[in-house]
């Protein structure tokens, strides 16, 4: 996983190899955040993250998407209320 400072909210870095995103706090979008600096991290060039984990665990890709689906899940709830 991404190397993570916590500081508490919206001071927690995400940090990939070459670049660091800052929290926004919202749960979801988050998620988008640390999957792509985990795929950066582990992978600095884009063409490995499909590659599924050598324990069988889902590719970089897959998590990316995975996390995108649940922050669109949130949002579109939220727009029902």
């Amino acid at each position: 996983m991404t190397d993570k400072i916590d500081g508490g909210g919206p001071a927690t870095v995400f940090r990939a190899y070459y670049y660091e995103f800052r929290a926004t706090g919202v749960a979801e979008i988050d998620g988008i955040l640390d999957a792509v600096a985990s795929a950066g991290n582990c992978y600095p060039h884009t063409e490995s993250w499909i590659d599924e984990g050598m324990d069988g665990s889902p590719s970089f890709a897959v998590r990316i998407q995975e996390a995108a689906n649940c922050a669109a899940a949130a949002m579109l709830a939220a727009r029902k209320k």
